[in-house]
C-alpha cells in the first residue's frame, strides 16, 4: 500500500529537523493523525499500519486532498490548506483538480511512476537449525550478515504454531517494535529503525531478535522458521535511504525424542546428513540401524505436505538411500525446501534438504 518503514525513516528525520521533507505535500502525507503537525505520534500510527496492527489511521483516513490551485504561502508548514472548492455558480468549470495525498506514504512510492532508489548492497537475514524435544522451551535467534549502515527494516515471521508456541520475542542488539496478535496463527511482523544518519552497523552473525517458543509438537515433528512478506513487505534501507536486496534464509526446528541424539545414536540408530546439499538431480543420505530391518522415510515439502514415502529392507550396520526428486508418482518435484523423516522402531529424525534448478 507504498507505507513502510521508509516513511518512517522519512518523517522521524523530518521530525529531528535532520533532513527536512521537501514537499509540502509530503509533510501532509507525515501528517496522519491531520493535527497540523508532524509529531512522534505520527510515527506511532505510521507503525501500527506497516505491522498491521490497524489498519487506517484515525478517522479511518488513508488519503486526505489539496486544491491544485492552492499556493502554499510557507512550503515548510503547509497547515492549514485548502482541501476543498467554492463555486458561485453552478456553470461549467474545467480544470478543476486535487491533489490526492496518500497519509503515511511520505515518499509517493504507491505511485509506480515514481522512481525508487535502490542499492547494489544486500542484507541477510537468517535462522539457523535447532533440534528440540518434546515440551522443550527453546530460544530462536534471528541472524544478520551484511548489516552496515542500516537506518531501517522491516519484515514477518513465520512457523507452525501446531509444533511451536510463541511465548514472547525479545530484542538483542536492536530495540524494534512488533505486532504480535497473529502469533496463534504463526506469525508475527516486525520493524526497527534509526534516528542517526548514518545509520547502524552490526557484526555479521548479531542476533536483531530472539523467538522464545514451546516446543509442543509430536517426536519427529519438525517446524520451518521462515522470514518474509506474508504480512509485512521484507525491505531493508541504507543511510542513504536506498532500498536494499533482501536475502531471507529459514531455518528448522526438528523435535526428536527426549533421549538425546548421541544415545540415538549409540544404540545404532542414525541418519546423516544428506549430500550433496542443496543437489539438482540426486542425492544421498546414509543412516545406520543396530539389526536388519524395515526403514521408513517420508519427505515433505515446505507447506507439510506428503510428497514420497519410500521403505527400505535395511542391513544391520550403515546403509544409504538415494533421491532423485521424484515424488510418489514418479513426477520432478519443483525446486525448494523440503524434509525427509526416518522412521525405524522408536527412532525418527528429520532433515532439511534443498533442491535447486
Amino acid at each position: 500500500n507504498g507505507i513502510s518503514t521508509l516513511d518512517i525513516i522519512h518523517a522521524q528525520r523530518h521530525i529531528l529537523g535532520t533532513q527536512a521533507l521537501n514537499s509540502p505535500y509530503k509533510i501532509i502525507a507525515a501528517d496522519v493523525n491531520a493535527s497540523g503537525s508532524v509529531s512522534s505520534l505520527d510515527l506511532v500510527l505510521m507503525r501500527s499500519v506497516v505491522l498491521q496492527s490497524s489498519t487506517t489511521f484515525p478517522n479511518n483516513a488513508l488519503w486526505t486532498f489539496a486544491n491544485s490551485n492552492y499556493v502554499f504561502p510557507d512550503a515548510m508548514n503547509p497547515f492549514p490548506y485548502e482541501s476543498t472548492r467554492a463555486y458561485s455558480s453552478a456553470d461549467n468549470q474545467a480544470d478543476q483538480n486535487f491533489v490526492g495525498i496518500k497519509l503515511g506514504d511520505v515518499n509517493n512510492s504507491w505511485d509506480p511512476s515514481v522512481a525508487k532508489s535502490f542499492s547494489n548492497e544486500s542484507i541477510s537475514f537468517y535462522i539457523e537449525d535447532i533440534t528440540a524435544t518434546q515440551g522443550q522451551e527453546i530460544i530462536v535467534p534471528v541472524k544478520v550478515n551484511g548489516f552496515n549502515s542500516i537506518s531501517g527494516y522491516q519484515f514477518t515471521v513465520n512457523w507452525n504454531p501446531a509444533v511451536l508456541e510463541l511465548n514472547s520475542v525479545s530484542n538483542n542488539e536492536l530495540a524494534a517494535f512488533y505486532n504480535l496478535t497473529q502469533k496463534e496463527n504463526g506469525a508475527i511482523s516486525g520493524l526497527w529503525s534509526t534516528e542517526s544518519m548514518n545509520g547502524a552497523s552490526l557484526q555479521d552473525g548479531s542476533a536483531i531478535m530472539y523467538l522464545h517458543f514451546t516446543a509442543n509438537g509430536q517426536s519427529g515433528n519438525y517446524c520451518n522458521i521462515s522470514v518474509s512478506s506474508s504480512m509485512t513487505q521484507a525491505e531493508a534501507y541504507n543511510a542513504n535511504l536506498e532500498v536494499l536486496d533482501v536475502v531471507t534464509i529459514g531455518g528448522t526446528v526438528s523435535i526428536e525424542n527426549s533421549t538425546s541424539a548421541s544415545a540415538i545414536n549409540n544404540e545404532g540408530y542414525s541418519m546423516e546428513q544428506n549430500v550433496p546439499n542443496p543437489f539438482e538431480n540426486t542425492t544421498e543420505i546414509k543412516y545406520s540401524v543396530p539389526t536388519d530391518q524395515s526403514v521408513k522415510f517420508e519427505i515433505y515439502n515446505y507447506l507439510g505436505q506428503k510428497v514420497l514415502i519410500h521403505t527400505a529392507k535395511a542391513k544391520a550396520g550403515k546403509n544409504n538411500f538415494l533421491w532423485n526428486t521424484k515424488d510418489d508418482h514418479l513426477k520432478p518435484v519443483s525446486a525448494g525446501t523440503y524434509y525427509l523423516k526416518m522412521i525405524a522402531n522408536d527412532y525418527s529424525r528429520a532433515i532439511k534438504m534443498i533442491v535447486i534448478e
